[in-house]
């Protein structure tokens, strides 16, 4: 989304060929009617030499399968490693898989209460329409807490993408040449990554391109989902997998309820997404948040099931790290989480 700046003259002549133009002097929102056509709602800063954001229009070019794609690469990453650990410390299944259900409908709310705003406010993201219910000062505190959010979750991201990276170094070069080149290790991979592909990927501005880095991570997630699923098919528990059937005490639920829960944040990053669809009923969008959380739980329960039966309560953090260095599906499995990862930077940020 970008913004048209020109002179204070141009400006004026602007004004004087729209309806209705409503300019706030200071830091403040502005709105125009342009010949009965609505157009969005832009913030602008008024300085000394008087500039003005005019607004520009909705390319409104995105379709409800594209918006899930987007939505749910947003949610799904490399989190869904863990899940299996996370239903590991509440228990098992019989208190897992209600936790995780719980956070799908929590989302599926959340999304729904955001498009109603959007939709109300005529916003056309997360902080316009914060602004527009609350005020400027909330809008500023939650511009903090997401900037401190994304950070967060930027400096994570790194880690893991170094991490699966030195994975699958390790399993392609083997042990020896890992250990002895540093060619072979994140050193090269982390700033490899962020400069040809992270980067770029995030100096797109069209919303409806994001659903082609956004179809290859969720294919990635799914056939991560699929490997989980058919090693347990295949070849069972592990022998030594001690599967828990009772629920541990109450509180063991904050053990696992962050995880789960932050699996599917993407309230912020869905906002421009509605903002882009093609049709912004509320039957679109329902069709649109039914589909993406339906999705990232599709992706989610089996790993975190099939993954916590197969290893029982002693599993790792990270399910792949359970697959043996030479299994060349493990391999693809990593590589798959990689791209994830990086298709999901520019979806966030």
């Amino acid at each position: 989304m970008g913004y048209s700046r020109v002179p204070s003259a141009a400006a004026a002549s602007y004004a004087r060929s729209t309806d209705t133009v409503h300019l706030d002097l200071g830091y403040g929102r502005s709105t125009a009617n342009t010949r009965g056509r609505s157009a969005d709602v832009k913030e602008i800063y008024f300085s000394a030499s008087t500039c003005v954001m005019l607004p520009l229009e909705r390319d409104n070019s995105t379709s409800a399968l594209a918006a899930m794609a987007i939505i749910a690469n947003a949610s799904i990453g490399a989190g869904a490693l863990n899940f299996p650990a996370a239903f590991a410390d509440t228990g098992g299944l019989p208190v897992g898989i209600p936790i995780l259900l719980v956070c799908c409908l929590l989302t599926v709310m959340a999304l729904a209460i955001a498009g109603v705003a959007l939709h109300v406010s005529d916003a056309t993201d997360y902080f316009q329409a914060i602004r527009y219910f609350m005020g400027p000062a909330i809008e500023a505190v939650s511009q903090i807490l997401l900037i401190v959010n994304n950070f967060g979750a930027c400096v994570l991201y790194l880690i893991i993408i170094g991490d699966q990276s030195e994975e699958v170094s390790r399993r392609v070069v083997g042990e020896e040449y890992f250990c002895a080149h540093w060619w072979a290790r994140r050193e090269l991979f982390m700033p490899l990554i962020s400069l040809t592909l992270i980067f770029p990927l995030m100096l797109v501005r069209s919303v409806d391109f994001l659903k082609w880095p956004s179809l290859v991570s969720v294919a990635s997630m799914l056939y991560v989902m699929a490997l989980v699923t058919c090693n347990y098919i295949v070849q069972g528990p592990n022998p030594d997998a001690v599967i828990s059937h009772s629920p541990r005490p109450w509180y063991s639920v904050f053990d696992s309820f962050p995880t789960l829960l932050y699996g599917y944040q993407c309230i912020s990053n869905a906002c421009p997404v509605y903002a882009n669809l093609r049709s912004q009923s509320m039957s679109s969008w329902a069709v649109v948040v039914v589909g993406a959380v339906g999705l990232c739980t599709v992706v989610y329960l089996p790993i975190a099931a099939f993954g916590y039966l197969s290893n029982g309560d002693h599993v790792a953090s990270n399910i792949l790290l359970e697959y043996p260095s030479s299994s060349n599906w493990a391999l693809l499995a990593q590589v798959g989480v990689l791209a994830s990862v990086t298709m999901t930077y520019p979806v966030i940020y």
